[in-house]
C-alpha cells in the first residue's frame, strides 16, 4: 500500500513459500499475483550505426539491471528512475524515466548512432521529373506522307505529259489520229489518274492518322530535345520557354490535303488546309 511493490513482492515469494503454512500461503499467493500485475515493466532497447544492438549493460543507480539486450520484460519500482545504458566501447547514454503502476512493457530506447549527418542522413530522393504533353508523329504518318507526295508528283508527271501529247496530236493529226497515238494518250492519262487516287487515298489515311495520334506525357527534358532540331529559337539562342511563349502557341495544322491542278498550259500542286 505504501508502493514499495518490489520489496512486497520478495516478501510475498517468502511467505508463499512451501515451508510456509498453508493458511499463510493461500493468502501470499493471491496477493503475490495482485502486486505483480501493478510492478511497472520495462523493455530496454539499443540502437547503433548498424542497427539494433544487444552488446549493452544497462544499470538503475548501481543495480546491474540486464547485461545483453534481449527483449523480455524487467520489473522496475514505480516513479522516477534513472536509466544507463553502456556498450562494449565505454559509449554511455542515461535516461530519466518516470514509470507509472501498472504500466507494462514499456520501452526504453538508447540512441547509440552517430551524430553525422552524412552517416545517417537517408539518401534524398530524387525529385519528379516535371512532365509535359506531346504528341508524337508515329512512322506510318511519314510513310503514307511519303507516298502521297510521290504518287501526287507520278501523277501530275503523267498528266503533263499526255497533255503535251494531247497538244502535239491535236496539231498535227487531229481529228484523224491513228489509234496507236490515241491510245497511248488514253494510257498515260489512266495512269495519272491511277497515281492522282493513289495520292487522295494516301493523304486521306495520313490527315487522318496525324489527326488521331495520341498524346503522351514525358519528362520536359525530353520534349525539348525532340523540339529542338525544328526550333528557330534555339539556332539563335532563345529558349523554349522564352521567347516562344512571348509568342504564343504555335499554330498547328488542323486539316490538310493536296490539290493538284493541271491545264492544256501546265500544272500546279500545293496542300489547302487550315490552322489553328
Amino acid at each position: 500500500m505504501a508502493g514499495h511493490l518490489l520489496e512486497a513482492r520478495d516478501a510475498l515469494l517468502a511467505c508463499a513459500h512451501e515451508e510456509c503454512p498453508s493458511v499463510v500461503r493461500v493468502d501470499c499467493a493471491r496477493w503475490l499475483d495482485e502486486v505483480r500485475a501493478e510492478i511497472p515493466t520495462v523493455v530496454f532497447e539499443a540502437i547503433g550505426d548498424e542497427g539494433l544492438v544487444t552488446d549493452v549493460v544497462v544499470k538503475m543507480g548501481e543495480q546491474i539491471l540486464s547485461t545483453s539486450l534481449d527483449g523480455k520484460p524487467i520489473e522496475v519500482p514505480v516513479g522516477l528512475s534513472e536509466f544507463t545504458f553502456t556498450r562494449a566501447s565505454g559509449e554511455r547514454k542515461t535516461f530519466r524515466v518516470l514509470l507509472r503502476q501498472g504500466e507494462t512493457n514499456r520501452i526504453v530506447s538508447a540512441d547509440f548512432r552517430s551524430r553525422d549527418p552524412a552517416l545517417n542522413a537517408a539518401p534524398a530522393a530524387a525529385p519528379p521529373p516535371q512532365m509535359t504533353e506531346l504528341r508524337p508523329v508515329p512512322t506510318s504518318v511519314w510513310l503514307l506522307g511519303t507516298a502521297t507526295v510521290v504518287a501526287t508528283v507520278t501523277g501530275t508527271t503523267l498528266g503533263i505529259v499526255a497533255k503535251v501529247k494531247e497538244g502535239d496530236a491535236a496539231g498535227t493529226c487531229a481529228p484523224d489520229c491513228t489509234d496507236g497515238v490515241v491510245s497511248e494518250i488514253e494510257d498515260i492519262a489512266l495512269a495519272a489518274d491511277i497515281s492522282f487516287g493513289v495520292a487522295i487515298i494516301a493523304g486521306v489515311t495520313t490527315t487522318i492518322l496525324y489527326l488521331s495520334r495520341p498524346t503522351v506525357r514525358v519528362p520536359r527534358t525530353v520534349s525539348r530535345r525532340s523540339l529542338r532540331a525544328g526550333s528557330r529559337d534555339d539556332s539563335r539562342g532563345g529558349s523554349l520557354d522564352g521567347s516562344r511563349a512571348a509568342r504564343g502557341p504555335t499554330p498547328r495544322a488542323v486539316f490538310a490535303v493536296p490539290r493538284v491542278v493541271a491545264t492544256t498550259h501546265g500544272a500546279w500542286l500545293g496542300v489547302e488546309g487550315r490552322f489553328q
